[in-house]
Order: structure tokens, then sequence, then C-alpha cells
């Protein structure tokens, strides 16, 4: 993920601060995530990168929760 991609979050991910719903990549550094909502410029967490990248979808497997990367 790069800063400033939109993320939609479905269903329980487990990562604090992370509901159902849409999300923007604020910043990145070497190993971490920063996210705000989606119309927001205010960071509202932050998390591992590897405990984000662990939570991307494949729905082809039939994953209800995850993270879904829009753009």
């Amino acid at each position: 993920m790069k800063s400033g991609q939109v993320i939609r979050v479905h269903g329980f991910v487990m990562l604090k601060g992370l509901e159902q719903g849409l999300y923007k990549v604020l910043s990145q550094d070497a190993i971490s995530y920063t996210f705000a909502k989606h119309r927001g410029t205010k960071a509202i967490c932050r998390h591992y990168k590897t405990s984000v990248d662990a939570k991307l979808v494949c729905f082809n497997r039939g994953d209800l929760n995850g993270i879904e990367i829009l753009n």
C-alpha cells in the first residue's frame, strides 16, 4: 500500500481503531502504516505493516473479514 490509497475494511479485522468502513493510508514508514478516515486528515491509528498485510483479502478464498485496497 502507498500513501493516499483508500482501503475498505470488511467485518472485524482485529486491529484497534479499524472498524468496518473506508479509510485512507495517511503515511507509511519502514515498519508501519498510519490511517485516517476516508475524508479526514487526522491520524486515527497506526499499525505494523506485518499486521495489516496479513489482513489483506482474497475474496476468491471466501474470506469475510479483511482489508480491500480500492485504488
